[in-house]
């Protein structure tokens, strides 16, 4: 199957969990190396396998541009996504609730753990991320705000790192009404961690694109 073909593949019709990342890679602008944005959706289908459903080269940062994008994901097969662990971006919130109204957006783990990783030991930051997925996975509410008051005392003087866990706090309280088992699914974004890292160990290794063609090729390999 070449790129084009594989691009256009058809796609599961259901996706029970899906994570949206974003790599940076270089490309040529007028023969200059340009930050580039790339996405890579992820997602586990019914029988519970992980697939790439899409990489998006970014062209603009509009909604217009990401409902193309999701609209493109409806032509070809996905009816439902039931949850999307997805970047802060809005654009990409809007587009996707516009095109599956009854999705459920839940804040990336995996954004959390790249915001949160600066600010702490790498030992204890392994500590931080059981903790943020304990609240992910708590059996309700009560739990989870007394999960939440354990990491502030914990981490009471850290400040640095409690305004990045409050930055996503409210979002991660409100997905706690939903199915336990469902958030235990989503939450666990570290199934992906290998998948990335052949990804990444890709894009590291070509260092500079011609074009977005190129880029969605390579990382298809």
């Amino acid at each position: 199957m070449n790129l084009e073909e594989w691009m256009k593949r058809e796609l599961d019709d259901t996706y029970l969990s899906t994570m949206i990342m974003k790599e940076r890679v270089y490309k040529k602008v007028n023969n200059v190396p340009k930050k580039q944005d790339v996405y890579m959706i992820m997602g586990i289908n019914l029988k519970g396998y992980k697939r790439i459903i899409d990489i998006i080269v970014l062209e603009e940062e509009t909604t217009s541009f990401w409902f193309n994008k999701m609209s493109e994901l409806k032509s070809r097969g996905i009816n439902e996504l039931f949850m999307v662990s997805m970047l802060d971006n809005d654009h990409m919130k809007k587009a996707i609730k516009m095109a599956y109204p009854g999705v459920i957006l839940m804040p990336s783990m995996m954004e959390i753990y790249n915001n949160t990783r600066p600010y702490i030991l790498q030992k204890n930051h392994r500590e931080l991320m059981r903790d943020m997925q304990n609240i992910y996975k708590s059996k309700d509410i009560e739990e989870a705000k007394m999960l939440y008051n354990e990491i502030k005392n914990k981490y009471k003087d850290n400040k640095l790192l409690l305004m990045v866990v409050d930055k996503y706090i409210d979002d991660i309280m409100e997905v706690v009404k939903y199915s336990r088992e469902a958030r235990t699914i989503s939450s666990y974004t570290f199934s992906y961690l290998k998948m990335r890292a052949r990804i990444v160990k890709n894009l590291d290794e070509y260092k500079v694109f011609n074009n977005n063609e190129k880029i969605k090729k390579y990382i298809e390999m």
